[in-house]
């Protein structure tokens, strides 16, 4: 639904890359514990 609105636009891509950084540091995080 979103997406189609947004096919290719820039700010579909963003949020995505940050929602991945996120539990990408979490589990940097776990594993440092």
């Amino acid at each position: 639904m979103m997406r189609n609105k947004v096919g290719g636009e820039p700010p579909t891509p963003k949020p995505m890359h940050l929602h991945h950084s996120r539990i990408h540091s979490k589990d940097v995080n776990a594993d440092g514990r």
